[in-house]
């Protein structure tokens, strides 16, 4: 071992009280990597699992489908080789499914028949039995989705035996659904029921399926396995003719993306902690200083040499570092395994845990060498250099402060790289290492300015500024130290309220007002709802369109358009953050246009519309389609066909309410005579000309209805008071007339900043050749609900411009409800039916939705645990210090003591040091931790829960919890102080510098 390596034993037993402290700092540095690590794992089992459930049932599966077969050999062959491939995708069972084409019974209701493996343990029976056979000639079958059998032929052998419910969400998934409100007929046997006779030539469609296995996906990990189904695939659709495997892929490929970028945010809060406990390491190394000056000194005395003196520092710190090192890699493995076993995922804990510490194995050995470094370069640095060692705090302090400002200067840092840009997660560690540094450098000036300052009674405190100021190495340490301890306390704790308010942000992007209502799967409108059972509290219909912008005369790009009314524009919560500029006032105000002709109103309450036909002469044989469309005060319009009776076209009017107006005419060929003039084209190459003629209609019934101001861009219109003549040819697929069509003036719309380079002046393509003009009055940096290329304009305004082109195509299907005021009850009402039926989407659902995200809630559990050691570390710092002064100090205290000074003052002078360090560095930390916040919101793109943020997120401190956690650590610290000053300076005198070598 060597004389200098016996010697260090010998120390390490000897005092091994302040060695344990260098090593439980090292210990705590190195666990937060691996409880970084750890949380990254938890956090993508976590997200994959929640990923997999937020899936429609029908999507959480493996299907294997194809049209089936009926030859036994084949379908034995094909149920082997895709159950064999299907197993390596899922370790869960595999169903086989059969289901026939939608069939008719013999009064024309229709129904499906199908057939699953399993089916004892996906229905329960309530009538009748399960079905026992299936022959070419007889199958037997359960009903199900419906009490009343269809009407089945005898011929077809099919023969129901009971009925049911399906009580498997995965008996006919996905490709098999076929649909909710379907009566189905299910055998026991798929492979028999595709021998019946009297089907033979009815098309099927035939299957395996698994249920997605979690366990299988997390041990390949997503792109694996999602190779892997690729793979199958493959070799499935080789083997078995026309066969397509459905793995959803695709979901778990963004969320494993999404994961995997917050991985790295993770490493971003986790490292500028664990940077920041190894500053712990130098305030420890500090208190070992003079005592290893003393035996360093006596060594050479004795003929060591400057290489041997080295040599005894790095073994000393070594040792200390390994057993921390050690210490801290199995305390974070325990933090992995019980925060891993708290969850029943898969990996196991154990797995989970020691896969942690090897993801964290090359941060732990970099901070480990830098620990050992850091602490032999204290304990060794002789105390002659000292200014070279103001002039090296000065160095690192702008180095740090240059390379902080390099990475703000290179822009942000998006969702997709954040986990590899290491200057992004080095920034908080650049940020708060230079706030250390510039505090501790400036510490010494001010110290000594304040000190002159004194008033002359506080003996106390200038004992204890005078001291600090005339060595002060400690001191000035422990300042660095705790103003990078509370830059990351307040880091932490405002980047975490920045995070929630950006959910907040974000769910009210998404669902602007307190609920987002639109069209069911059913089809059910919402409009048409509001108006049979109108909600409590403010609601306003939303027309949401998408059109084309030209960028070149052959391209251009998709553009969602959005059409509200003013009311709706005051429903936008959170304004200033979901939009980001103007007022809901501004932009209606922005947005309005004169209002056009209104159109016809009709009576209230009439049930049949009837126009005059004062003449109608067709100079082509032929059938013309007319409709008249009538709007709806709330925007609803409904088409309604006309034909021609005693005189007049007539059609029933549906009941829209009040204020109910003609607002367009049609005039399109039949389809009988389109279809019979296409065949004649397709066929024979023969042309005919064009349906025209001329109608004349006449004053329709009401005191204020006239046709003034009706006009089309597709006929020729003559418009008076009492009559309307449309001069047409059906050149095209139709003929539209509109009061004020013509004239209609551009919709004035505000749009985002890249729309906005293409002029002021739109074409907005429609499709079908059909496009509206719009006017660009200004733009907007964003809008809720819609991409970053949109459109808002004044729905009215809008849906006269499309009507222009379509009539029907400016009919709102979308609602927003509730300013606020009513939350809970709007989402008790929107439960119910018939509310139920369409699709409701709230705000208070989208926030809870985000902030209960597994992502999210991992960075804010990791957050706490790195405020709250760095909180515990720097108050242990102000303790070493106040215990260190104490024993470095030993002969000025009693020389104090022996010039009359009391010792209660000399024990408060001690404890001012602490205040001395503790004040200025809750200051700088502060200001630290502020800036460090505002600069990583900006530069790292990334919402709580790890995707893009939008809006973009905006820096928000938590004032209240912020400062209340600094002031419960200061008091605490200070506390903690008082106490161990207390016991200070009783013995009757002074013990010695320990200098023997025991």
């Amino acid at each position: 071992m060597g004389a200098i390596g016996q010697l260090t034993r010998a120390r390490l037993r000897h005092r091994p009280g302040r060695w344990v402290l260098l090593a439980v700092g090292v210990a705590l540095a190195l666990a937060l990597p691996v409880l970084s690590a750890a949380t990254g794992r938890l956090v993508a089992v976590q997200t994959l699992s929640h990923a997999i459930e937020q899936l429609p049932v029908g999507e959480r599966t493996v299907i294997a489908s194809y049209g089936g077969t009926a030859d036994p050999s084949a379908q034995r062959h094909d149920d082997q080789l895709v159950r064999t491939g299907l197993t390596r995708l899922s370790a869960r069972a595999v169903g086989h499914r059969m289901l026939f084409g939608e069939l008719a019974d013999g009064t024309g209701a229709t129904y499906r028949l199908g057939a699953t493996d399993d089916l004892a343990h996906q229905v329960r029976l309530t009538t009748g039995r399960l079905p026992a056979s299936c022959t070419p000639q007889r199958c037997e079958v359960l009903l199900t989705g419906a009490t009343t059998p269809p009407v089945l032929d005898p011929s077809l052998g099919i023969v129901v035996v009971g009925t049911g419910e399906r009580t498997d969400p995965l008996l006919l998934p996905g490709t098999f659904d076929p649909g909710p409100a379907a009566r189905v007929l299910l055998g026991a046997d798929p492979d028999a029921l595709q021998r019946l006779s009297s089907l033979e030539q009815f098309p099927r469609g035939s299957g395996w399926v698994a249920s997605l296995d979690p366990e299988r996906i997390t041990s390949l990990g997503v792109p694996a396995y999602a190779d892997l189904s690729r793979r199958v695939s493959d070799e499935l659709a080789l083997r078995v003719r026309a066969l397509v495997l459905s793995v959803p892929d695709d979901a778990l490929l963004r969320e494993d993306a999404r994961a995997t970028a917050s991985q790295g945010r993770f490493a971003l809060l986790g490292g500028a902690t664990s940077v920041l406990v190894l500053g712990f390491v130098l305030v420890a190394a500090v208190g070992l200083r003079r005592e290893h000056l003393e035996v360093a000194g006596l060594l050479r005395r004795r003929g060591a040499s400057t290489r041997d003196v080295l040599t005894f520092a790095l073994l000393g710190t070594g040792v200390a570092v390994v057993v921390g090192a050690v210490l801290g890699a199995v305390v974070g493995w325990v933090a992995a395994f019980l925060s891993a076993q708290a969850e029943p995922l898969h990996p196991p804990a154990i797995a989970l845990a020691t896969g942690s510490v090897l993801d964290a194995l090359p941060t732990l050995v970099v901070l480990a060498v830098a620990a050992v470094a850091l602490t032999a370069a204290v304990l060794a640095w002789p105390d002659s250099r000292s200014r070279t060692a103001w002039h090296v705090v000065e160095l690192l302090a702008i180095g740090t402060i240059a390379t902080a400002v390099l990475v703000a200067a290179r822009g942000a840092v998006a969702a997709t790289n954040v986990g590899g840009d290491p200057l992004a997660i080095a920034l908080p560690v650049l940020a708060l290492t230079a706030a250390a540094l510039v505090a501790a450098r400036l510490w010494v000036p001010v110290a000594a300015l304040v000190s002159r300052h004194l008033p002359s009674p506080a003996v106390a405190a200038r004992l204890a500024a005078s001291s600090g100021v005339r060595r002060p190495l400690r001191t000035v340490v422990t300042v660095g130290f705790v103003t990078a301890a509370v830059g990351a306390v307040v880091f932490a704790g405002a980047y975490r309220a920045t995070l929630q308010a950006g959910s907040a942000d974000t769910a009210a992007f998404d669902v602007p007002a307190d609920a987002r209502i639109s069209t069911g799967a059913q089809g059910t409108d919402p409009v048409a709802l509001q108006a049979q059972q109108p909600l409590l509290g403010p609601a306003y219909a939303v027309l949401r369109t998408v059109a084309g912008v030209r960028t070149s005369a052959t391209s251009g790009d998709a553009v969602q358009v959005l059409g509200l009314d003013a009311g709706a524009l005051r429903l936008v919560s959170r304004w200033d953050r979901t939009v980001g500029a103007s007022s809901p006032d501004a932009v209606r105000a922005a947005i309005a246009a004169a209002s056009g002709p209104a159109g016809l109103p009709l009576p209230a309450g009439a049930a049949e519309l009837a126009l005059p036909v004062v003449s109608w002469s067709r100079t082509t044989p032929g059938v013309v389609d007319v409709t008249v469309w009538v709007t709806a005060a709330d925007g609803r319009e409904r088409g309604i066909p006309l034909v021609e009776r005693d005189g007049a076209l007539r059609g029933a009017l549906p009941d829209l309410g009040a204020s109910t107006t003609l607002t367009a005419l049609t005039l399109r060929e039949s389809s009988a005579d389109a279809t019979r003039r296409q065949h004649r084209l397709g066929e024979g190459g023969t042309t005919s000309s064009f349906l025209s003629g001329r109608l004349v209609l006449g004053r329709p019934a009401g005191p204020s209805a006239t046709w003034s101001s009706w006009s089309s861009r597709t006929a020729d219109v003559a418009a008076a008071p009492t009559s309307l003549t449309v001069a047409y040819e059906l050149a095209g697929p139709l003929v539209v007339v509109r009061p004020g069509l013509v004239d209609r003036a551009p919709v004035r719309v505000l749009t985002d900043g890249e729309t906005a380079t293409r002029g002021t002046s739109l074409r907005l393509d429609l499709g079908g050749g059909d496009a509206v003009a719009a006017q660009v009055v200004g733009t907007l940096p964003r809008f809720p609900t819609a991409g970053p290329r949109f459109l808002v304009a004044d729905r009215v305004s809008l849906a006269a411009a499309l009507d222009d082109h379509e009539p029907g195509s400016g009919a709102p299907h979308e609602i927003w409800a509730g300013d606020g005021t009513s939350t809970s009850s709007l989402a008790t009402v929107l439960a119910l039916s018939p509310w139920n039926q369409a699709r409701v989407d709230t705000q208070a659902e989208s926030r809870t939705a985000l902030e209960s995200d597994a992502v999210g809630q991992g960075g804010g559990r990791l957050l706490l645990v790195a405020a709250a050691i760095a909180l515990l570390v720097a108050i242990v710092s102000l303790v070493l210090l106040v215990t260190g002064e104490r024993r470095d100090d030993a002969g000025q205290l009693l020389a104090h003591e022996a010039d009359g000074i009391a010792t209660s003052t000399l024990r408060r002078s001690i404890w001012w040091r602490a205040v001395a360090a503790a004040v200025p560095a809750l200051i700088a930390g502060t200001v630290a931790g502020l800036v460090l916040t505002r600069s990583v919101s900006t530069l790292v793109a990334l919402s709580a829960s790890g995707a893009a943020p939008m809006p973009p997120l905006v820096p928000s401190v938590g004032p209240g919890t912020t400062a209340a956690v600094l002031l419960a650590g200061l008091v605490v610290a200070l506390t903690a102080c008082a106490v161990a000053t207390s016991r200070m300076l009783r013995s009757a005198w002074p013990s010695g510098v320990d200098q023997d070598l025991r």
